[in-house]
């Protein structure tokens, strides 16, 4: 056994951005979860009943979901 720091150690350690890796990926899967709810509201022509089911996720969950991410249930 080596006492060489592990390569994880090295790329957060020498990595001046880790600090904003997570924000950037929360960033970009909040926007994928966000893109999937709305195609999903459309497929189900904003009935959120049948696009929570269609989800497999309670309307409770889908109208959490909707407000945390800003899709507005009045649609144009």
């Amino acid at each position: 056994m080596t006492n060489e720091p592990r390569r994880s150690d090295i790329d957060f350690a020498s990595n001046g951005q880790a600090a904003s890796e997570p924000d950037s990926l929360n960033t970009y899967l909040r926007s994928c979860e966000r893109e999937f709810i709305l195609r999903a509201l459309e497929q189900h022509r904003w009935r959120v009943s049948e696009t929570a089911e269609g989800l497999k996720i309670s309307r409770k969950n889908l109208w959490e979901k909707m407000r945390k991410l800003n899709i507005d249930s009045r649609h144009d």
